[in-house]
């Protein structure tokens, strides 16, 4: 692992005008999670077209209120997660999502307010282990890729103060974070072969 991709997030709520989905003509709706859905997809192309091709923006919980069929919605609150290794492109990306939010304001007639959780900065992992790792990874013919990490991880914090990297092994289908998450007792064991082999390099210089 070369870089850990730090996040930043948001809490978006946005207020529109809560009306009977019957009676209230398109042209006099203000929709609170139609505006969401543009902010949404609006966050998806902006990632697409990032300079870097580590740049990912999620969105990952909404809730809509008041939550009936037969009711335009009034308000709607949401989570983004935008990630990426490089944090000038990250920061590029949040101040062009916060003039599109103004936009979607004036042109559905609501009102978003945008609440920053946390600002992270990506954390690369120190160059020696990197290359007593790799010294390992080679010597024992086991064949190697680096790669960002785009998990925010304990690792994130400690390199604040402490030289830090990571190993991966690889899961099935490259699914994690999911019950279908799965990696192979083999991979596992080689993983720890080069851990026990660079830690044993690291106490010896």
């Amino acid at each position: 692992m070369h870089t850990i991709a730090a996040p930043t997030n948001f809490l978006v709520t946005v207020s529109g005008q809560q009306r009977h989905a019957g009676s209230t003509p398109m042209h006099l709706r203000h929709d609170a999670f139609l505006a969401c859905c543009e902010l949404s997809l609006k966050l998806e192309q902006l990632a697409k077209d990032s300079s870097s091709p580590d740049t990912v923006a999620t969105v990952g919980k909404v809730e809509v209120l008041p939550g009936a069929a037969n009711v335009i919605s009034g308000d709607v609150q949401f989570t983004v997660d935008i990630r990426d290794s490089n944090y000038e492109t990250k920061r590029s990306l949040v101040e062009e999502m916060r003039q599109f939010v103004h936009a979607v304001e004036v042109s559905r007639g609501v009102k978003i307010t945008v609440e920053q959780i946390n600002d992270d900065l990506p954390t690369r992992s120190d160059e020696r282990i990197i290359t007593l790792l790799e010294q390992a990874y080679r010597e024992k013919r086991i064949p190697y890729h680096k790669m960002i990490s785009g998990a925010f991880h304990d690792s994130m914090l400690v390199g604040r103060f402490a030289p830090i990297v990571m190993i991966f092994v690889p899961s099935k289908d490259g699914i994690s974070y999911s019950p279908e998450e799965y990696t192979d007792y083999g991979d596992i064991a080689l993983g720890t072969d080069i851990l026990a082999e660079t830690l044993l390099q690291m106490a010896q210089n």
